[in-house]
């Protein structure tokens, strides 16, 4: 099981580096029509920088998947990443000098993966395949920015087809496969005792509101799209709207 967890967190982690990735194409400064909103500017960064935070946090669930998977987990575990947080509270880290020759546990009983977990890396996989067909999809016109660019057409086809923002969808979907498999019982955020440290705290709070309002400003994102998308097509919008009626979610939203 633990080789599953390992193969699951190495795909989870490539994906989702790759999903964070800017687009290569960047809108002139005269095509992009939101720029003067906070919420914009803060999904614009967050777009550009996201990858990082949330593959770091992949990288981490993975290395000590495989520590644990040869059996170094705490060792390695008491000697490096316990001193990033400052406390000896983590669970399987004795309250003693390093120098002191201990009889540790090889592995750690709490690290096998659940069926949260799998859920989560469904979700991330589901999210990548429909950001990629978005990226196929829209070409060039896939970008960061709510844009209008030179000879800009509407696309309507493939998943356009089903949702009208399914970017947005894919962005949702991936926030929370990230944080389903960092959270689930077996996970190193979840079994460590980290979340009992006060830097473990405040950085966990960060993370959920830095999640909860990127989600936020891509709901509030939409509407306002539309109206860009709205004034710029007329009827061939409306149209669209007419035959795709969901926005982000078929169903639902």
């Amino acid at each position: 099981m633990s080789l599953a967890k390992i193969v699951c967190l190495a795909l989870a982690t490539g994906c989702v580096f790759w999903a964070w990735t800017p687009p290569v194409h960047r809108p002139a400064v005269n095509e992009v029509k939101l720029t003067k909103r906070r919420s914009e500017k803060f999904l614009v960064s967050t777009g550009r920088g996201f990858r990082w935070p949330f593959t770091l946090l992949l990288v981490l669930e993975l290395l000590v998947a495989l520590l644990d998977h040869q059996g170094n987990y705490n060792a390695v575990f008491r000697s490096i990443v316990a001193k990033m947080f400052f406390s000896s509270k983590l669970r399987g880290i004795p309250d003693t000098d390093d120098n002191i020759d201990i009889d540790i546990p090889i592995t750690s009983p709490h690290l096998e993966p659940s069926l949260q977990f799998f859920f989560g890396v469904a979700l991330i996989l589901s999210a990548i395949t429909l950001r990629y067909h978005c990226y196929q999809t829209l070409g060039r016109h896939y970008t960061l920015e709510v844009a209008i660019l030179k000879d800009h057409q509407l696309v309507t086809s493939g998943p356009y087809g089903v949702v009208r923002h399914p970017g947005y969808a894919s962005s949702v979907l991936l926030t929370l496969g990230v944080f389903a498999a960092i959270s689930a019982k077996g996970s190193w955020v979840r079994e460590s005792g980290v979340l009992e440290t006060y830097v473990g705290q405040m950085v966990g709070i960060i993370y959920l509101v830095f999640c909860c309002a990127t989600v936020t400003s891509l709901m509030w994102r939409v509407p306002k799209e539309e109206k860009v998308l709205r004034k710029e097509f007329g009827k061939q919008w409306v149209e669209w709207k007419n035959r795709v009626p969901w926005k982000v979610i078929p169903g639902i939203y």
